[in-house]
């Protein structure tokens, strides 16, 4: 089966690593050669250190604050933003009303869909 033939490829390779680890002293576990390097040495009792952050980044920056709008300067943007939101309707109620009083049907009907037209082309005028 496959379980007993991992658990047999895991035998062989123990005793393999067993034998290999026989044959070498001390001195040669921890001496080793690499192509480039010669005679490297790994030093397993040594703890490398911790560095902190701000040695390796440097001081932290703080960001300036940004102080938050007084009411009253949110009322001062507000109030007129409102007042010409307002005035697109408020124009197309007078322009409806006074046509309907002075003229007939017939132009009352052509005037709404002008003023449609009108008032979406000045909102993608100030959007733009």
């Amino acid at each position: 089966t496959r379980r007993s033939s991992d658990l047999a490829i895991l035998a062989a390779s123990q005793e393999a690593a067993d034998a290999a680890e026989a044959t070498l002293s001390d001195e040669d576990i921890f001496n080793y050669s690499t192509p480039g390097f010669k005679n490297a040495t790994v030093e397993v009792n040594r703890i490398p250190e911790i560095l902190p952050a701000s040695q390796i980044v440097g001081d932290p920056s703080v960001a300036p604050k940004i102080a938050a709008p007084s009411v009253g300067k949110i009322l001062k943007f507000a109030l007129p933003a409102t007042g010409v939101w307002l005035c697109g309707p408020l124009l197309s109620l007078i322009d409806t009303s006074s046509v309907g009083i002075l003229s007939g049907t017939v132009q009352q009907a052509a005037l709404n869909p002008a003023v449609a037209v009108t008032d979406y082309a000045a909102l993608l005028i100030a959007f733009l």
